[in-house]
């Protein structure tokens, strides 16, 4: 009788399991899918934060620092709606409530990007639009994060 319960047990931890492997390949896809909308989101806004600090800077006049930081305004505020809207779809946080969670990573994400670009003007050299691509890439991986675990609570 021992026996049958045992076999029973693994029979029940065993489907258990599958069960949970299925959930947790699910989850995966999903966190792999927002990840992926997350990165045509984040290139199709950062291509309007560079032609804006580009414009700034060649045609404005604006020092590259100074532009960098103007830059990156309009670019978030659409940002925001995109990752809203579509890639942490589903979200039943209040648009303006969201937004302000969304500002104090930005905030975070911001003060990194600026001093990784500074960095790189300063001290490796690199051309002002290099410098803000590299800075881009490291802000966008730290900004996908934390909206993802603590705004819009997906990951």
């Amino acid at each position: 009788m021992t026996d049958d319960k045992e076999c029973g047990r693994s029979h029940q931890t065993a489907s258990t399991l599958g069960e949970s492997s299925s959930e947790d390949q699910h989850q995966a896809k999903t966190k792999f899918r927002m990840f992926g909308r997350n990165t045509v989101a984040s290139a199709f806004t950062f291509t309007l934060d560079f032609g804006i600090l580009w414009l700034l800077v060649e045609w404005g006049g604006l020092p590259q620092f100074l532009a960098a930081a103007i830059a990156f305004i309009p670019a978030m505020v659409v940002f925001y709606f995109i990752q809203k809207r579509w890639v942490f779809a589903g979200n039943d946080r209040e648009t303006w409530k969201g937004f302000g969670y969304f500002s104090l990573n930005v905030a975070i994400g911001y003060v990194s990007m600026l001093a990784i670009f500074w960095l790189m003007l300063e001290f490796v050299q690199v051309h002002y639009l290099i410098s803000r691509l590299i800075a881009s890439v490291v802000y966008g991986l730290l900004l996908f994060f934390l909206n993802g675990k603590f705004n819009f609570k997906k990951l």
